[in-house]
């Protein structure tokens, strides 16, 4: 299911904004998994010929519903505005600049809890919690098996919440460039 998922994720990554007509072949046979399948609503047109394409045969065709996670009983909308009013200005400050480098990335979107963000592709590569009282973000990374590459020791390895096993803390002021290098290794880890 997870594969599954991920191929639905990569697929909408690369097609961007959504197609409205696809046109095929009727020799042409999609494959278990293939791209159409992954798409909203659209229109197909058949034609006998890619030599001819004045035969057209119209056809609608809609993919399967995207998965919607269920909301649990009781569950609160959540927003950085809502969990950086507890926080400094400079470390809300801090967590906004990482955001942003974060969201730069191809194919990434957030997900906001209680305090802190999660920022995905095919699944969560990096996520940052503000943590006002010892003013500082603690920041966990996926990296599953793999040991990061970090020469300056920032990282520590545990068993925190499965391969998001990875984990540093940022204060103000922290060097962000190097911050990204070892999130963009979970990112790299995650794949797109």
């Amino acid at each position: 299911m997870q594969a599954e998922e991920a191929r639905r994720q990569e697929v909408l990554a690369r097609v961007g904004d959504y197609p409205q007509a696809v046109l095929t072949a009727d020799g042409w046979r999609e494959t278990e998994g293939g791209v159409l399948a992954y798409l909203p609503a659209f229109h197909e047109y058949r034609y006998g010929d890619l030599l001819q394409v004045d035969d057209v045969t119209p056809m609608t065709r809609r993919a399967a519903a995207p998965k919607v996670e269920p909301e649990a009983p009781g569950d609160k909308e959540y927003t950085i505005e809502g969990f950086l009013k507890k926080a400094e200005p400079s470390l809300a400050e801090l967590f906004l600049a990482l955001r942003d480098r974060i969201l730069s990335l191809p194919g990434v979107w957030e997900k906001v809890g209680p305090s802190y963000g999660d920022y995905r592709t095919t699944s969560t590569f990096v996520s940052p919690n503000v943590q006002p009282r010892k003013k500082r973000l603690l920041v966990y990374i996926k990296m599953g098996e793999r040991i990061p590459d970090d020469p300056r020791g920032w990282t520590e390895r545990g068993d925190f919440f499965g391969k998001l096993n990875t984990r540093f803390y940022l204060q103000p002021g922290a060097d962000l460039d190097y911050t990204m290098d070892l999130i963009r290794q979970a990112y790299e880890y995650v794949g797109l």
